[in-house]
């Protein structure tokens, strides 16, 4: 990488994602650089892990599909920053902040799980199990979030089931 004066903005805890995948598939990082031309990095200052959540929760995965990120095909689609960017995600208030503060912490635990150098995310074990079943909490927190009824709950997992 060459010299510049927002270098050290690449040593930051950052989110980091794939242009072209087939979901959501958003991850903190705070150890690498990433130099690939179709990964994008977020820098974060005190959201990372709030916005880590949504951008990977059910709703995330189908707002940016449906309204941002055109399919490239059946099944993959373009998660460029600038659609990401475009997804409205709720500020921290003080009427929520207790939703965000667990979403964070159970993002921790999902980290902790996933970052094991163990972790095989095909297999069919306990890890994984347990790892789903925080996703599923983070998502009744996220539909909590953006206010959604159970109709509209439907439709996002309707859809993230194709």
């Amino acid at each position: 990488l060459r010299g510049c004066d927002y270098y050290d903005e690449f040593e930051k805890e950052k989110i980091v994602w794939a242009e072209i995948s087939e979901n959501s598939k958003f991850t903190l990082d705070n150890e690498y650089f990433f130099t690939l031309a179709k990964v994008f990095i977020m820098i974060g200052k005190e959201m990372s892990k709030y916005l880590l959540a949504v951008f990977n929760s059910s709703l995330g995965n189908y707002a940016i599909k449906k309204f941002y990120a055109p399919f490239l095909g059946n099944k993959v689609s373009e998660f460029k920053k600038e659609w990401v960017q475009k997804l409205p995600i709720p500020k921290i208030t003080p009427q929520n902040k207790n939703i965000t503060s667990e979403m964070e912490s159970i993002v921790n635990q999902i980290l902790a799980i996933t970052s094991r150098k163990d972790y095989d995310p095909k297999a069919n074990s306990e890890p994984n199990k347990k790892v789903h079943e925080y996703e599923k909490q983070i998502d009744e927190m996220v539909y909590k979030l953006y206010d959604l009824t159970n109709e509209e709950i439907k439709i996002v997992e309707n859809f993230n089931k194709k």
